[in-house]
């Protein structure tokens, strides 16, 4: 692991962490910050198969970097975006109503 990718991944794991054990202690925020959790899974998950394409783009580690602040940044909440706009729309009515093969409704 290079030095650029090491504080990628400090950086969006430790204040999100940091935050996190605020909302065990009842801070408020849940939502926000298990919807960042599962989305830096998600990302983690992805980001192994594909690693070959990132390999080679350019300042990867910086639009990673600049990604997950955005994600975890206080003012953009965009985990919470990101769910609203996208999760919930498409993953969640898969979880909730999974289709049977051959069963009718």
């Amino acid at each position: 692991m290079n030095g650029m990718s090491l504080a990628v991944s400090l950086a969006s794991f430790v204040y999100p962490a940091y935050m996190s054990l605020g909302c065990i202690e009842g801070n408020g925020g849940e939502k926000q910050w298990l919807t960042y959790w599962l989305i830096y899974t998600l990302y983690g998950i992805l980001e192994g198969p594909i690693g070959f394409v990132t390999a080679i783009i350019p300042y990867y580690s910086l639009f990673k970097l600049a990604m997950f602040m955005y994600l975890f940044h206080p003012q953009t909440e965009g985990a919470t975006m990101v769910y609203d706009k996208f999760i919930a729309k498409y993953l969640v009515p898969m979880i909730k109503s999974p289709k049977v093969a051959g069963k009718k409704e």
